[in-house]
């Protein structure tokens, strides 16, 4: 895979970012730059300052160069379009353009545009296109493509992008290239050398394109343009360059410079023979491209075949300018036709023949051309030239394997790729080792062309494409081909080989050959020798000598030997087991080639070499998961790349286990082992799952053997049960049931469109081998259609469909078998009914045949021959009823009973499991009830044949008969419910018409009309489930009751209730088996969880459109109204989200998290912050990403649950409720409404479906966390430590609620409700950190940016820049551009602001973190005051700044984001100020702090209760006011309203309670209690520094009260220390220590003078904010200032004047007055006169501070140069005055920094 970002190549990627900011039309000064770069952080350097490109070396002379470039961006977007379906975008690009501005009209030049030539020459061309006949119309190519029209109507998008892709840069990109050059001539011929460079840059850049970079050779992959088709088919035909690039390209862009220069002296003629030279080069590549697909066309509907068709309208124009007979030829050969598609490519040698003549009659230097068209004779192929492999007799003796094999053909030359593997592996750098790789002398072949040859030699190989659909992660919109890591999928050998090569690791590039090419090449050699067996010409037979070869000379004999002692293998005969196994059977293969006249024609001779292939291709895999097993175990080693050998061992083992049709498994593993995020506590699970594929792979537990190592691994033990039916015969069942493994492949190749294997699959068969009858052989699909396997076709199911075929005149052959054999074919061919259908259509109605019609006849053959045979052989009875079970399930549904729980089963029994969850009829484990029921009934059947009870076979194969309709009837109304008629709907309706035409053949008749293909019937739904309730509710029906069918039924009859059916809103329900059990009815909610699983399960198979749907619209979880009657509606997971903003509004949690998302533009992820979790989780479904269910049920249902919590608190604190309150609708009476809140919360965490303790069985936040439990150490056999206390504190509430009866019998009943609340939403918060913190392990930048916007927002209220800096890494960005050491411990400093601890998230089972979580609430330290007193009592003080942090967050939400509902978040914040949290130790809230009676004991108190009119609640009534717009504050704006808030809450608030807790010291010492006096002191130092300051000496830069306010103020008034902190903040911690020794040793007089010189340094932050504020406003408003309100400090005088004006009052009662008068008395409406004299406020606290005993005048220092100590300057006078330098240095630094 490609390298993960490292620090180290930071500079590199920077800049490649960088160089792409013109394609998205930004420069470097709109991005910027870091202030922190120093030196790693590229130069940024915009090309626009001239307009000017590199273009592949091509140096335009013009500015219009670059945005002509970017035309093949309009491609690329258009590309995306149409694979995205979305036509009419596409096509307006196509016709309007996007990318290339047209300066003179301000619109875009268009493609469409662009294309019809203005000059002549090219005209003629031009009429040549619009002339052609013969089905072709080359200027209608590209919009047809692009529309899906004409031929293109019934190709698939991924068709139409590369026919699109293909069309407009070889005919409509062709044409404009020739226009402009030739307009470029004739601007030179009028001597315009500006407009001629112009025309020749744009011909250049239209050529080249932007996306194919700067540098010489251009891109291999990024471009759309002519440039890349070259590239590319160089590299198709191994004809580049030395560098890798297109020989022919270098030729275009030295003719290109040519050109140029040529234009800037006039040399026009020359210019003529430029433009001669690249219109020949162009050309040549158009030869080349048709050739190429010409080569791989098939006559299907292939890619190549269309690709072919359009390469040839680019060229037949000129072949007939050059000989009309070459063009008519070419027509003739190569034609599509449209619905149904027929494509056709005939005749080959006619259409070289005549592309050979055109390269003679147009002077192409053959040289050219990679295809050698030039020296092909007929029948030759144009890309490999090279005859077959001819081989010659073994003269020499050679043996290979120990010489246990002896080669019948010359093989020597094949050994010497030892010498090859060898040079790679001891190579002494990657060059050494490239140059082995790429040897093509020493076996007349390269290791590197094992793998790019590969697409063509494997072509048609079921493995090879088995790789190739495992690994490929991405689709190329040019071509349709599937990549991998950004190359050709096919080509994955080589990708990762090269990777290896690229980042030196020189170790992993050398396994990769043997386990990669090597392998599969030998896999190759082994298909070969079949095909040459096959074909029976005795000379070829010569591959299986060169798979044994190639097993000893590839070094892979060498790992066998090397790794079986590992695993207990012991020498057999001179080589270990799985060596002897695999030279034993290349031996038993080569006999059947030795007797070259008769072996291989010999009856069944080439079904017992496939087995014997099978076979060592088997066991050569056990080699590979032996390779694999033992990188996991040594992990780590020495080593460094020890983790990349586990990653490469994962791309050659993985692919196995997609093939055994478990994909959902191949995902999980690959996530934990293919993605360099292997930990050593993932071996049990990966060994584990690849035990229990050895059967599907053909091996067994002893294949392998058992480690020895340091790791605990699993034992390993074969079972062959099918879905926990135990056969009696497990060896013969298991071979049956391996069937599957045929419709799993096939599965997989119809949707990599190789639908010539997935017939060939289904004709001869691949897994099914019966051994017990070789004249039989391999047993396929299509032979189980024709019953021939048993030959028994009399039972009632058999003679009743065809019965039915007969009568309806459906097939040919009028059985049930012919039906699906003929449904089979239409869908894996291009004509027939199914012509018109997607190849996803196409894959399903494949599979619904093959489960419906093929499964279920050959299951229920077996088991009626097994009645038939009971009395006569019981033997026989026995294994054909095995058989049966095997063919109605399967092996890809396991061992275990209930089957594969990811639906991924082929056969009947999966039809069932699709069905169930649909009509909520799953059992425990995903399994169906009617499966249940069904296999129950077989198991009693093998019973009863056991005891030789025939009567009781019978009765019991009867009975199961009778049960198969049920999922016949399921699937039929599911695929009904369905608004379009697909073909698989068509199928099922054929599946289930035979049984009801028994019963009534007009019903049958509806049916089969209503769902039959394309056939868009209105009524469809209700005219089948109108005909299914008809049959069900006949008492002679077979006796199938409804509630088998669908929970919906009541009375056994309806299937859809023509009644709706109430819920009681007062019954109790259980939740998931009685896992909680709620008050009332939430069954609806709890159903969400349904939802959730649907939604993974669609995603699952890509199926986004669904997916979305029911995010979108909902599916189980109904609505009811009033009356609890069900409406039409049902409640969405999106709705959570979009409706957050109206029903959340005072939901404290919800208002964290739009805190913490908003941007600076009130906006998360380009959408409104209100509706982040929709924004979020709908991009992650546009990108069909995996983790889209698992954002789902951390973010919007989460939130949810959070809601559910607060509303059941608001519903408990209103108290007094009305009679008729209702909740969402249904009415409920009055104690129940805050208890069925709780009961919701507990319906949205544990959801339906979940068990107890399980992390496998559940969908929801209970299940999130199990899952997340095991991962940090906690037993997966039991309830997880989180979900027990969650469901406990639930418990708790609904017992307070009941207790307090609804919260009524006190007036603080409410409050405990909350504080049970505040402690359950950490609790939910821990498995979204644990998840966040796993993921940060793993390395999954996807969840990490999941977790991070489910969980971090949560600490919006903390420590500022440390959540700034987390939003940025895991939110804003990618964990992988910082150290996630860091960033784990920045997390951890934030645990104690949200009430949670180490020891509650735990620690994560083989983390590789060097930061060792420790509490940081510990460190016992407030900005470096080490208080002794209890650390819970001081930090619950310390978060006194939390709780006004609080007050603001509700504010500002309700200002930026809620401005209609301002005066609600006001509300919530008010709420919060006079309740709190139960912070403040024992306070509760800042409101009694700021009421609390024992403030009397403060000596200054009295001061202040006089001061303010003997109101001692003078803080508290400003505060109040502002909140209510009372008093002064009636007509204040919001903004003023906040701040006084704010102000109040952080310096006059605190400051009295400081000094309260200070004096409290005192009396304690007094008292001799010197602990609770310690306790107030560490109380007082809380107060003052609060929490965000940190532990560290100074603080930080995140604090808010006094402590802040002083550090900020001394900046402006010259009394920071060295430290850069304030001198006051020094002098306070130094006292407060002296204080701290007074206390220990009871030295209480000392003390009491320490605390008053506290008290008095405690005005100081308050003197000088009040002095700075007046002068901020009194320069604002002289000089008329025009900033924001914001920025004036009117709201802040007004409270730090009045924080100290009682002291001042006390001494000066005058200088009190003027002070107030400009500060205080007009607020908020001062006049400009009054606010504006901030001298009077200087002078006035200059005076006072002369009377004001123990406030030293010095501590205030100076501002501006203006001491406030006697004989300093006078501030009044001129001299004292600021500068306008001064006040624009105060606006652009001091305001932020005095700012809240």
């Amino acid at each position: 895979g490609k390298q993960p970002y490292t620090a180290a190549t930071f500079s590199e990627t920077l800049k490649m970012v960088q160089d792409r900011f013109q394609c998205l039309r930004i420069t470097c000064s709109m991005v910027g730059s870091s202030l922190d770069k120093g030196d790693t952080w590229p130069e940024c350097v915009d090309n626009a300052a001239s307009n000017r490109l590199e273009l592949s070396g091509y140096t335009p002379a013009t500015d219009e160069s670059l945005g002509w470039s970017k035309i093949d961006l309009d491609i690329s977007t258009i590309l995306s379009f149409i694979v995205m379906e979305a036509t009419p975008l596409a096509a307006d690009i196509y016709n309007n353009g996007r990318n290339v501005d047209d300066t003179s009209t301000g619109k875009y030049f268009s493609i469409d545009g662009i294309r019809a030539p203005d000059t002549a020459d090219v005209q003629d061309l031009w009429s040549s296109y619009l002339a052609e006949g013969n089905g072709y119309n080359p200027t209608s190519i590209s919009q047809n493509a692009i529309e899906g029209t004409t031929e293109f109507e019934s190709t698939s998008p991924l068709k139409n992008s590369a026919a699109a892709s293909l069309a407009l840069a070889t005919i409509d990109m062709h044409i404009a290239t020739l226009d402009s050059m030739y307009q470029a001539k004739t601007a030179c011929t009028a001597k315009k050398q500006q407009q001629a460079s112009s025309f020749w840059d744009r011909a250049a850049a239209i050529t080249i394109g932007w996306a194919e970079g700067a540098s010489e050779g251009g891109s291999d992959t990024d471009g759309h343009l002519f440039f890349q088709i070259a590239q590319e088919l160089c590299e198709h035909f191994d004809s580049c360059d030395e560098n890798g690039h297109s020989k022919i390209n270098n030729l275009v862009v030295e003719e290109f410079i040519n050109g140029l220069q040529y234009v800037r002296t006039f040399q026009c003629d020359r210019l003529q023979s430029s433009i001669d030279t690249i219109a020949t080069l162009l050309q040549a590549v158009l030869v080349d491209n048709l050739a190429f697909h010409t080569q791989f066309a098939s006559d299907f509907d292939d890619m190549h075949c269309l690709l072919a068709y359009v390469s040839a309208n680019a060229i037949v124009p000129f072949l007939r300018a050059a000989a009309p007979e070459l063009a008519n030829t070419v027509e003739a050969k190569i034609r599509v036709a449209s619905n149904p598609l027929i494509c056709v490519v005939e005749d080959r040698d006619a259409i070289y023949s005549s592309l050979k003549n055109f390269v003679t009659l147009s002077a192409i230097d053959c040289d050219l051309l990679g295809s050698q068209v030039c020296g092909l004779d007929a029948g030759q192929s144009p890309i490999d030239s090279n005859p077959d492999t001819v081989y010659t007799s073994n003269n020499s003796g050679h043996t290979v394997a120990n010489g246990e094999y002896v080669p019948d053909v010359d093989v020597k030359d094949l050994s010497k790729l030892k010498q090859v593997i060898q040079g790679i592996c001891n190579a002494v750098d990657t060059t050494s080792a490239r140059n082995s790789y790429e040897d093509e002398d020493t076996i007349g072949m390269s290791i590197k062309s094992m793998s790019l040859y590969a697409k063509y030699r494997m072509d048609d190989e079921l493995l090879f494409n088995q790789y190739v659909y495992a690994l490929y992660d991405d689709v190329d919109k040019t071509d349709g081909s599937f990549m991998f890591d950004g190359r050709p999928a096919t080509e994955y050998a080589h990708t990762i080989a090269s990777d290896a090569f690229d980042a030196e690791i020189i170790n992993t590039g050398c396994l990769a050959v043997k386990v990669l090419h090597v392998w599969m090449w030998i896999v190759h050699k082994l298909q070969l020798a079949v095909q040459q067996c096959d074909e029976g010409v005795p000379e070829n037979y010569g591959a299986i000598d060169e798979a044994a070869t190639l097993w000893e000379s590839g070094l892979l004999f060498q790992m066998a030997e090397n790794l079986g002692p590992r695993f207990g293998h012991q020498q057999m005969n001179g080589m270990t087991y799985l060596n002897r196994q695999i030279i034993d059977r290349l031996n038993s293969a080569q006999v059947y080639h030795q007797d070259k006249a008769n072996s291989c024609q010999s009856k069944n001779a080439l079904g017992g070499l496939r087995v014997i292939v099978k076979e060592i291709v088997s066991y050569m895999t056990a080699v590979l998961i032996q390779k694999l097993i033992v990188a996991m175990v040594d992990y780590p080693n020495s080593s460094s790349t020890q983790e990349d050998m586990v990653e490469l061992m994962s791309f050659a083992v993985l692919p196995r286990i997609m093939g055994c049709g478990h994909e959902e498994l191949y995902y999980d593993l690959y996530e934990k082992l293919a993605t360099r995020s292997f930990d050593k506590s993932s071996i049990p699970f990966a060994t584990t799952a690849i035990h229990s594929h050895l059967n599907c792979l053909g091996l067994s537990c002893d294949d392998i053997g058992t480690v020895s190592g340091p790791v605990l691994y699993p034992v390993c033990s074969d079972n062959f049960d099918i879905a926990g039916y135990v056969p009696v015969n497990p060896i013969a069942t298991n071979t049956i049931a391996k069937l599957d493994l045929d419709a799993a492949a096939i599965n997989q190749m119809i949707q990599l469109e190789k639908y010539d294997i997935a017939t060939n699959i289904y004709l001869e068969g691949h897994n099914y081998y019966d051994y017990d009858k070789e004249d039989i052989g391999f047993v396929s699909l299509r032979r189980m259609t024709q019953s021939a396997t048993i030959g028994y076709t009399s039972f009632p199911q058999y003679e009743l469909y065809s019965s039915y075929f007969s009568e309806k005149g459906i097939e040919n052959k009028p059985d049930p078998g012919a039906f699906a054999h003929q449904i089979f074919m239409d869908a894996t061919s291009s004509e027939g009914r199914f012509a018109p259908a997607t190849t996803e259509q196409r894959r399903s109605v494949v599979e619904i045949t093959l489960a419906s019609f093929v499964s279920y006849f050959s299951a229920l053959e077996a088991l009626y021959y097994a009645s038939n045979s009971c009395p006569s052989d019981k033997d026989v009875a026995t294994a054909a009823y095995d058989g049966g079970v095997a063919f109605l399930i399967g092996s890809v549904e396991g061992t275990e009973r209930g089957g594969n729980s990811e639906q991924e089963g082929r056969f009947f029994y999966n039809v069932a499991k699709m069905a169930c969850v649909y009509f909520d009829t799953c059992v425990e484990g995903g399994d169906a009830e009617i499966n249940k029921m069904m296999l129950d009934t077989l198991i009693v059947g093998q019973n009863a044949l056991k005891s030789s009870n025939c009567d009781g076979v019978s009765a019991a194969v009867d009975t199961f008969a009778t049960l198969t309709v049920v999922p016949l009837m399921q699937s039929l109304l599911s695929f009904a419910d369905d608004s379009d008629n697909e073909p698989d709907g068509y199928v099922t309706s054929m599946a289930i018409a035979p049984v009801v035409w028994d019963f009534d053949d007009a019903l049958a008749d509806k049916i089969v009309s209503e769902m039959a293909y394309e056939s868009n019937s209105p009524d469809k739904k209700s005219e089948v489930y109108s005909a299914i309730n008809t049959m069900l509710a006949d008492e002679d029906f077979k006796g199938i009751a409804c509630d088998v069918i669908s929970s919906l039924c009541d009375g056994g009859v309806d299937i859809l209730p023509e009644e709706p059916i109430p819920i009681k809103p007062e019954e109790p329900t259980p939740i998931s088996d009685g896992l909680y059990v709620a008050t009332s009815y939430i069954g609806d909610k709890s159903a969400i969880a349904l939802d959730v699983k649907e939604i993974e399960d669609r995603l699952q198979v890509k199926d986004v459109d669904r997916a979305t749907f029911i995010y979108e619209e909902g599916m189980n979880s109904k609505i009811y109204d009033e009356n609890g009657m069900p409406t039409s509606e049902e409640r969405s997971i999106q709705d959570f989200s979009l409706n957050s903003g109206r029903v959340m509004l005072r939901d404290p949690t919800y208002n964290l998290f739009i805190t913490g998302l908003a941007d600076e533009y009130k906006e998360f992820l380009g959408k409104p912050v209100a509706d982040y979790a929709d924004s979020y989780v709908s991009t992650l479904l546009y990108s069909a990403s995996p983790i889209a269910g698992d954002a789902m049920v951390a973010i919007n249902i989460w939130m949810e649950v959070t809601h559910s919590l607060h509303s059941a608190y608001e519903a408990c604190k209103s108290s007094i409720l009305s009679a008729d309150r209702s909740v969402d609708g249904r009415q409920l009476v009055e104690p129940q409404v805050a208890a069925r809140f709780i009961d919701e919360a507990a319906a949205y965490w544990i959801g339906d479906g979940q068990s107890t303790g399980s992390s496998s069985k559940g969908h929801l936040l209970y299940a999130l966390t199990e899952i997340i439990s095991e991962e940090y150490g906690e037993r997966s056999n039991s309830q997880s430590t989180i979900n027990t206390r969650i469901i406990d504190l639930l418990q708790q509430a609904k017992n307070h609620i009941a207790i307090s009866r609804s919260c009524t019998t006190s007036t603080d009943s409410h409050l405990k409700l909350r504080n049970i609340i505040d402690e359950i939403i950490p609790l939910m918060a821990a498995p979204l950190l644990r998840s966040l913190i796993h993921a940060m392990k793993q390395n999954d930048a996807e969840r990490v940016k999941l977790y991070a916007i489910a969980v971090l927002p949560l600490f919006a209220k903390c420590n500022p820049s440390t959540y700034l800096e987390l939003k940025n890494d895991l939110i804003d960005n990618t964990l992988l551009s910082t150290e996630k050491n860091y960033v784990y411990s920045r997390i951890i400093t934030l645990y104690d602001c949200l009430g949670i601890d180490c020891h509650l998230i735990g620690k994560l089972i083989g983390d590789d973190f060097a930061y060792k979580c420790e509490d940081g609430s510990k460190v016992k330290s407030l900005a470096g005051y080490r208080y002794v007193a209890e650390q819970d009592v001081v930090s619950s003080a310390a978060k006194i700044d939390t709780e006004i942090r609080l007050l603001e967050i509700y504010i500002n939400n309700g200002m930026e984001h809620f401005s209609d509902d301002i005066e609600t978040l006001f509300g919530l914040a008010y709420e919060r100020y006079r309740f709190g949290n139960g912070n403040l130790h024992g306070e509760g809230s800042l409101s009694r702090l700021a009421k609390d009676v024992r403030r009397d004991i403060v000596p200054s108190f009295p001061q202040f209760r006089r001061y303010f009119k003997n109101d001692e609640n003078y803080a508290d009534k400003l505060i109040v006011d502002a909140f209510e717009a009372g008093g002064i504050f009636n007509k204040a704006t919001a903004n003023y309203r906040k701040r006084v808030i704010l102000f109040t809450s952080k310096y006059m608030v605190t400051h009295m309670a400081i000094l309260q807790k200070l004096y409290n010291a005192v009396k304690s010492c007094k008292d001799g209690n010197v602990d609770e006096g310690i306790t107030n002191l560490d109380i007082a130092a809380a107060y003052y520094t609060g929490s965000f300051e940190g532990t560290e000496d100074g603080g930080s830069f995140d604090g808010s009260l006094n402590f802040f306010l002083a550090r900020r103020m001394c900046i402006y008034f010259d009394t920071c220390s060295q430290s850069n902190n304030a001198l006051i903040n020094e002098r306070m911690i130094s006292l407060f220590y002296s204080a701290q020794g007074e206390l220990d040793t009871k030295a209480c007089v000392p003390l009491e003078r320490t605390v008053k010189q506290i008290d008095n340094a405690l005005l100081i932050p308050l003197i000088q904010g009040t002095l700075f504020a007046a002068w901020q406003n009194s320069y604002y408003f002289n000089n008329n200032i025009l900033i924001p309100s914001t920025q004036e400090f009117l709201p802040e005088g007004y409270v730090l004047a009045q924080s100290i004006l009682p002291i001042i009052a006390n001494v000066d009662v005058e200088a009190a007055k003027y002070i107030s008068g400009v500060m205080v008395d007009d607020f908020p409406f001062p006049t400009r006169d009054k606010v504006s004299k901030h001298a009077v406020v200087f002078d006035a606290v200059k005076r006072a501070l002369t009377k004001m005993d123990g406030v030293d005048c010095k501590q205030i220092g100076s501002i501006g140069g203006q001491g406030f100590c006697p004989g300093d300057s006078d501030p009044t006078s001129p001299s004292s005055r600021l500068t306008l330098s001064s006040i624009v240095i105060l606006m652009t630094v001091g305001l932020p920094l005095l700012m809240f």
